[in-house]
């Protein structure tokens, strides 16, 4: 792969988070950085050496069953328009998965919204060997039962697994 194309992954410091504002995805990195520091890493990919995407790894996740198996999440994968099904994803999400096993993790979550949108992102996903962790999906990381009755909106997931090991 040449240069121009060669994606890094950088974990983000107090002096380089302000470089995440170019993705405005309304997230407060700086505050969200402050509020949950060991908690939470945050990494850019840079691709050519451009800011490309990001990614956060959730060490202390708010789902239950990630809570009870001891597993990290993959949470806010994004790529920028102008770089996305070039690898980004894949790059940052490899990241995590090897960030967790440095965590003696066994097992790594990640979830998807389950509205049309994020069809790639579900493809992607079940690629990497990540698959339903088998409760259905979350409103908020809330596991839903029959008959809820919740709006589609981001915050409506299907919850995905993998082995790390």
């Amino acid at each position: 792969m040449s240069d121009e194309h060669s994606i890094q992954i950088e974990p983000v410091s107090q002096a380089s988070i302000a470089r995440l504002e170019a993705f405005s995805n309304g997230t407060d990195f700086k505050e969200r950085y402050q509020r949950n520091g060991d908690n939470e890493t945050i990494v850019i990919a840079k691709m050519g050496g451009v800011d490309a995407g990001y990614a956060i790894l959730n060490k202390q996740p708010k789902y239950g069953l990630y809570q009870k198996l001891g597993a990290p999440e993959i949470q806010d994968v994004f790529v920028l328009p102008e770089f996305r099904k070039q690898g980004v994803a894949t790059a940052l999400i490899k990241w995590c998965e090897e960030e967790a096993k440095t965590d003696r993790c066994d097992l790594i979550g990640i979830s998807v919204g389950v509205s049309a949108k994020f069809a790639d992102a579900l493809s992607l996903y079940l690629n990497l060997g990540y698959r339903p962790d088998g409760q259905g999906v979350t409103s908020d990381r809330q596991t839903l039962v029959d008959g809820d009755m919740v709006e589609i909106n981001d915050d409506l997931c299907l919850m995905l697994l993998k082995s790390l090991t």
